[in-house]
């Protein structure tokens, strides 16, 4: 049974069941692309051994190869010799192939740093460029499979008709097994976009703490964000890119500061003002405007894979998406290890002059975070659930978190609730929450949704 304090309302919901991912291994990807192939070069070999033999005995004067004669005409034998020849020889290519495309994602790490850069930039379409490799890897394979069971019933055994069945049935799981595969390479690729619960704020919203977030970005010389964005979940970041809200579907651009209201209306002005930095300034040094950019990135597309990879252990994917999967999961670890230069400069950088006395708070915005989400994920987010399914129209979300972080935190509860935000704008987050709630299948209620707005 699914525990709903186990569930991150922010993100979809799945069904299947939670399996232990699985660490990366290059033979995986070689036990699944290389066999077929192998035999396919062996057999094909020997059908040419054997077609060279019958050649010879049935000619025993020729003075000329039966691959010389083959080149000069196409009857007899030949209409078989070019077909192994060319079976024999992409069987070859593509064996040879996987290894190389492997060795050369493995190396990437140990590249110079800029060109570990401008890899890090374009990470997403290199990675798809090794989707489509894959793909074509997954289509010579099946081409192979069928090519080598049609010739070598018909060289060995005389009969055609068997070899022609086999191959149009090899052809035919082939095909079927293709679109899953262009299917999960699409999602793959497309599916890092950013998703959160919540809603734009505008200084005419919140004018208090669109203060707050210029007043923090001059004293510690950033850029503000482009947009504020505040949901229910207790969670201060900087996103940078496109991110998707739910449940409007609204897609924002650009620098974007997600902050939760059950931090906002629970935080006193000073810690606030701690965890609003903390999030800022990840934008601060070199690499400060593209690194925490590519790490969310990456952090998306893990979580993006881990869903599919889910899905593929309940049986909601079917087998053609493991060369996907494999690939996938394979650039993303090389990506990890070229961020780890890159992070350890960009965290060096950003304890020189001012920012080292505001790094020194990174262990308390660190506690206040983890007490928060635990308050949120263990004693409020199951109330919620639960008074949602029985029909009840406002439940005091807020009220809730500020009463279980009090018991955790005592020290960091503001004395004025809507100091910052305003009872309207919780009501509506809460009701936008719910709304998410319901639609993904978290919770189910009686009444409509946008009846709830109304309430």
């Amino acid at each position: 049974m699914l525990d709903a304090r186990e569930v991150d309302p922010r993100k979809d919901y799945s069904r299947s069941a939670i399996h232990k991912p699985v660490p990366f291994s290059p033979f995986r990807y070689l036990a699944l692309m290389v066999p077929i192939p192998l035999l396919a070069w062996y057999w094909a070999g020997e059908a040419l051994h054997k077609l060279e033999l019958d050649w010879l005995r049935s000619n025993p004067g020729q003075v000329h190869s039966l691959a010389d004669v083959c080149q000069a005409s196409s009857a007899g034998m030949c209409a078989l010799y070019a077909p192994a020849t060319f079976t024999h020889w992409l069987a070859l290519g593509l064996l040879m192939l996987i290894p190389k495309f492997m060795l050369l994602t493995a190396s990437l790490p140990g590249w110079p740093p800029r060109w570990q850069e401008r890899i890090l930039r374009n990470a997403s379409w290199l990675g798809a460029i090794g989707l489509l490799l894959t793909l074509a890897m997954v289509m010579t394979r099946g081409l192979i499979a069928a090519m080598t069971v049609w010739f070598v019933p018909h060289i060995w055994w005389g009969n055609d008709t068997v070899g022609l069945q086999l191959a149009v049935i090899i052809g035919i799981i082939a095909v079927i097994r293709v679109p899953p595969h262009v299917l999960a390479a699409w999602r793959l690729w497309r599916g890092f976009s950013k998703t959160r619960t919540g809603k734009p704020v505008t200084a005419h919203d919140a004018p208090s703490l669109w203060m707050l977030v210029h007043e923090t970005c001059r004293r510690i010389g950033v850029a503000a964000p482009d947009h504020l964005v505040m949901g229910v979940a207790p969670d201060c970041r900087l996103e940078l890119g496109k991110m998707r809200l739910e449940p409007a579907r609204q897609v924002l651009d650009g620098r974007i500061l997600y902050l939760g209201a059950t931090l906002a209306s629970a935080l006193e002005r000073q810690r606030l003002e701690q965890v609003v930095e903390h999030a800022l300034l990840k934008s601060r040094g070199k690499f400060g405007e593209w690194l925490p950019a590519v790490q969310d990135w990456v952090e998306s597309s893990e979580g993006h894979m881990k869903m599919m990879k889910e899905a593929r252990s309940g049986g909601n994917l079917s087998g053609a998406t493991d060369p996907a999967l494999l690939c996938w999961e394979g650039w993303l670890v090389t990506l990890k290890k070229m961020l780890e230069n890159f992070r350890e400069e960009h965290a060096y950088e950003q304890k020189i002059g001012m920012e080292y006395e505001v790094e020194q708070t990174a262990p308390a915005v660190a506690a206040i975070l983890s007490e928060a989400s635990l308050a949120y994920r263990k004693d409020v987010f199951h109330l919620f659930v639960v008074d949602l399914s029985s029909g009840v129209h406002c439940p005091a979300v807020l009220t809730w978190f500020q009463r279980a972080f009090r018991q955790r935190m005592p020290g960091d509860v503001a004395a004025n609730v809507h100091t910052h935000t305003s009872a309207a704008l919780e009501t509506e987050l809460v009701l936008l929450e719910k709304e998410w709630l319901v639609k993904t299948s978290q919770a189910s209620t009686p009444t409509d949704c946008w009846e709830l707005r109304a309430a």
